[in-house]
C-alpha cells in the first residue's frame, strides 16, 4: 500500500515546523472552503448546529456518574509520551540530516508510525474507570481537546488519532439516556477539531506553492498532499472497531476533496449503510446525524442519502415513547435537513414522512417541518395519532406538537382540510379523543391544552372552547391535581383571554 518514498501518511515531513504552519501558509488554509460548491445540494438555511447544539447542553442534563476508561484519556500520559516522541524525534531528525542521501529513510518513518498505531490499538494495559460528574465529565473533554491540540502541534500525529479513537468509543454507551445527547455534543466537538486540524494541515500542504485555488478541485491537488490524504484513508480503514471508524471517516469527509471529488457522494452512501451495524438505536440514530452534518458540509449530501437514512430511523425506532425521548434531537436534525434540501422542496419525501412515520420519528417531523404542510396533512396526521399504530404514551406529545404547528399555520392563514369548519372540527375530535383515552398526567393534558386553545378560539367557536375546558377540568380537579400544575395553569388561562381578547370577544 505505502511503497518506498511515499510521503509521511500522517503528517508534517521532516523539514516541517513542529510549531504548526507558518501564518501566510495558515491564511491561505483558512481561505479553502470545505466544500468545492456551497449552492449545490447545501442546506444553507438551517438552523447553525452551533445554535442547535447549546439548546442541547442546556436541556439534556444528568445527575448520574459518568465512565471514562483513564488509561487511554489521561491527557498527562498522553504529553509525556509525546515529550518522549519528540526527543526521539529530535535525534532521528539529527541522523536524517547525516545521511541525507538514503533513499530508504522517509520509507522508514512511514514504516514506523504505522507500527505506533498498531501498537497502540492493541494498547489495553493499566484500564482504571473514572466515575465523573457531567460538569467534570464536559470538563475533562475540554482538556481533552486541549490535549489532541497540542499533540498535534508537536507533530504527535499517532497520538492524536489514537486520543479521538478512544474518545469516538465513549459514545458506543447510550447511559444514562438522559444526557447522550450532550455526550454526543460534547465528544463530537472534539471530533470536529481532530477534522479541521486535518483539513488544514493538507489545505496548507497543497497550497504551499500558492496555486490552490480556494474553491478547487481534486484535479489540482499537488501529489504530495493527494498521497497524504489517501494515506490517512488508508489509516481510518484499519480501524478494527465499527464506531470510530464511521466516525473519524465522517469527520474527514472533506478531505476527499484533496483525493477525488467523485468519492465524496459514495462515502457517505457507504458509511450510511454502516449504521445499520449498530446495534443500539440511540446511538445509530445520533450517528447518522453526524454524518448527515458532514455530509452536508461537504455539499455532497444527496436527498436519496437523507431519504434512505430517515427510513433506516423509521424501521429501527420501535421502542416506548421515553426510551426514544434521547433520540429526538438527532432525529430532528435529519427531518429539519430532508425538509432544507433543495431537491425535497417539491413535499413529497415530507408528506411521505408526516404520513408514514412511526411515533418517534413523527414526533421529530411535527417538530422541524413546516406548519403549512403540517397544517394541509394535518387531517390524516390526527387520524393516525388517533389509530391503534400509536401507542398511547405518544399520544400526548404529538396532539401537543400538532397543536403548536396549527396555531403557528393559523397565523399566516393556513388551516386544515379545504379550510371549513367540518374538518377542523374532525381534527379536534380525532386529536382530542387520543388524548382523552390515553390517560395522560395532568402536566401532560394541560400542555396539550395550551397548544390547541388558540387555534380552538380561531378556527372553531364558543362549544368548542367551552368542551376543550370542561375536559381541562375534568382532568385537573380529582384529587386537587390543578396544584401540582399552578404555573401551567397560570400561563393556560393568561393564553386564553390574550386569545380571546385579540378576537375581540364577538363568539365568546
Amino acid at each position: 500500500m505505502l511503497g518506498a518514498g511515499a510521503p509521511d501518511p500522517l503528517g508534517a515531513s521532516k523539514s516541517s515546523s513542529s510549531s504548526g504552519p507558518s501564518a501566510a501558509a495558515a491564511g491561505s488554509a483558512k481561505a479553502i472552503s470545505k466544500s468545492p460548491n456551497t449552492t449545490i445540494n447545501s442546506l444553507s438555511d438551517m438552523e447553525p448546529w452551533d445554535v442547535r447544539k447549546s439548546a442541547i447542553l442546556a436541556k439534556y442534563t444528568t445527575t448520574a456518574k459518568l465512565t471514562l476508561v483513564s488509561s487511554y484519556l489521561a491527557p498527562s500520559s498522553l504529553s509525556a509520551a509525546s515529550s518522549g516522541a519528540t526527543g526521539a524525534s529530535s535525534t532521528a531528525s539529527a541522523a536524517a540530516a547525516a545521511a541525507q542521501s538514503s533513499s530508504t529513510s522517509l520509507s522508514d518513518k512511514v514504516k514506523s508510525r504505522l507500527e505506533q498505531l498498531d501498537e497502540l490499538a492493541e494498547d489495553t494495559s493499566s484500564k482504571e474507570v473514572l466515575s465523573l460528574s457531567q460538569a467534570d465529565f464536559a470538563a475533562k473533554v475540554d482538556e481533552l481537546t486541549r490535549a489532541l491540540r497540542r499533540a498535534w502541534d508537536e507533530d504527535q500525529r499517532v497520538r492524536a488519532l489514537k486520543l479521538v479513537i478512544q474518545c469516538v468509543k465513549l459514545l458506543g454507551d447510550s447511559t444514562p439516556a438522559s444526557y447522550y445527547p450532550s455526550k454526543f455534543v460534547l465528544l463530537t466537538d472534539l471530533l470536529d477539531t481532530f477534522g479541521n486540524l486535518v483539513f488544514d494541515r493538507l489545505a496548507e500542504k497543497a497550497s504551499g506553492g500558492g496555486k490552490l485555488r480556494p474553491d478547487f478541485r481534486s484535479n489540482s491537488v499537488p501529489e504530495g498532499a493527494k498521497e497524504t490524504a489517501k494515506n490517512w484513508f488508508y489509516k481510518i480503514a484499519s480501524i478494527r472497531e465499527l464506531l470510530p471508524r464511521l466516525y473519524v471517516e465522517a469527520a474527514l469527509l472533506p478531505c476527499y476533496r484533496f483525493v477525488d471529488d467523485r468519492l465524496i457522494g459514495p462515502a457517505i452512501g457507504r458509511l450510511g449503510g454502516m449504521c445499520r451495524g449498530i446495534g443500539n438505536q440511540t446511538v445509530a440514530a445520533y450517528a447518522r446525524c453526524y454524518l448527515a452534518r458532514l455530509g452536508a458540509a461537504t455539499g455532497r449530501l444527496e436527498l436519496s442519502h437523507l431519504t434512505s437514512t430517515i427510513d433506516d430511523c423509521n424501521l429501527l425506532l420501535t421502542s416506548p415513547a421515553d426510551q426514544l425521548a434521547p433520540c429526538l434531537p438527532a432525529l430532528d436534525w435529519l427531518v429539519l435537513s430532508l425538509a432544507r434540501h433543495p431537491d425535497a422542496r417539491g413535499g413529497d419525501p415530507l408528506r411521505r414522512l408526516l404520513l408514514d412515520a412511526e411515533p418517534c420519528l413523527l414526533a421529530a417531523s411535527l417538530a422541524a417541518l413546516p406548519p403549512e404542510l403540517i397544517a394541509e396533512e394535518s387531517v390524516a396526521i390526527g387520524n393516525a395519532v388517533a389509530s391503534d399504530k400509536v401507542p398511547q404514551s405518544c399520544c400526548p406529545i404529538l396532539v401537543q406538537l400538532l397543536g403548536d404547528s396549527l396555531t403557528q399555520a393559523s397565523a399566516v392563514g393556513r388551516f386544515p382540510g379545504d379550510g371549513d369548519r367540518e374538518s377542523a372540527l374532525a381534527l379536534l375530535n380525532s386529536a382530542w379523543g387520543a388524548v382523552r383515552s390515553a390517560n395522560p398526567r395532568p402536566d401532560e393534558y394541560i400542555a396539550c391544552a395550551s397548544a390547541w386553545v388558540s387555534w380552538v378560539a380561531k378556527c372553531l367557536q364558543l362549544r368548542e372552547l367551552t368542551t376543550l375546558l370542561r375536559d381541562l377540568a375534568g382532568q385537573l380537579s380529582p384529587d386537587r391535581a390543578f396544584e401540582s400544575v399552578y404555573p401551567q395553569l397560570i400561563a393556560f388561562l393568561t393564553k386564553l383571554v390574550t386569545t380571546v381578547g385579540s378576537a375581540g370577544g364577538e363568539d365568546f
